[in-house]
């Protein structure tokens, strides 16, 4: 098996602790400093979940439930770390998102009020 390498639109399934696994999507290609900005998504079950962007069944393979992509909880990985992460088969790539999905999360992250403040800066470098 060849080295994973991280790209835009790859998601992976990561462990998320006691809540199980859940499907990140890489958002961006690698920054000049070799980051990656990843979100999960986790299933919608109130209008208390953060309603930025709601991802419905079908949009990707693995989203089996109408789901919200979970800002709060965005982060920024290397993409040594990534690959690392998937050679010692601790992380799971699976399908590539479509464009248009990864532009419609992308996009959230200017506007929900649940982005923190790091991940904003981060999202308005690369412009």
């Amino acid at each position: 098996m060849s080295e994973y390498r991280p790209h835009r639109k790859g998601t992976l399934l990561i462990d998320s602790g006691t809540s199980g696994k859940h499907l990140y999507f890489i958002v961006t290609d690698a920054c000049a400093e070799g980051y990656h900005l990843l979100v999960n998504i986790s299933t919608l079950r109130s209008d208390r979940d953060d309603q930025t962007c709601v991802l419905p069944i079908g949009c990707h393979p693995f989203v089996t439930a109408d789901s919200y992509v979970v800002y709060r909880m965005a982060d920024i990985q290397s993409a040594d770390k990534i690959s690392r992460m998937v050679a010692g088969w601790v992380w799971t790539p699976k399908e590539d998102c479509t464009e248009k999905l990864i532009e419609m999360i992308f996009a959230g992250f200017a506007v929900s009020p649940h982005a923190p403040q790091r991940i904003v800066n981060y999202v308005e470098s690369l412009a």
